[in-house]
């Protein structure tokens, strides 16, 4: 069965947020990347380019301050497997 997005999921309860807000949060992360770039032109935000700028900008961070970028890669998408899952990580 193919994933369907559950936006109203909570992986950790009902104070923490849902993926809908997640998603949200991703979404003013790349207006707000967007808006470093002026020459760029784009009537929305999901063309996938916008993220793969934004993900190489971040390595880019990464690179300057010390950081593991491709550990934390990697612990963001446990994270990320953990949290679109209705069940709890093992």
């Amino acid at each position: 069965m193919p994933f369907q997005f559950q936006p109203e999921l909570r992986m950790d309860g009902p104070d923490t947020p849902s993926n809908g807000e997640r998603a949200e949060r991703g979404r003013q992360a790349l207006l707000a990347h967007l808006a470093a770039y002026p020459f760029k032109q784009y009537d929305d935000v999901t063309d996938d380019s916008l993220i793969q700028d934004l993900v190489s900008d971040l390595a880019h961070l990464c690179d300057q301050r010390g950081f593991d970028f491709d550990d934390l890669v990697y612990f963001a998408r446990n994270n990320w497997a953990a949290e679109r899952s209705d069940t709890a990580p093992e």
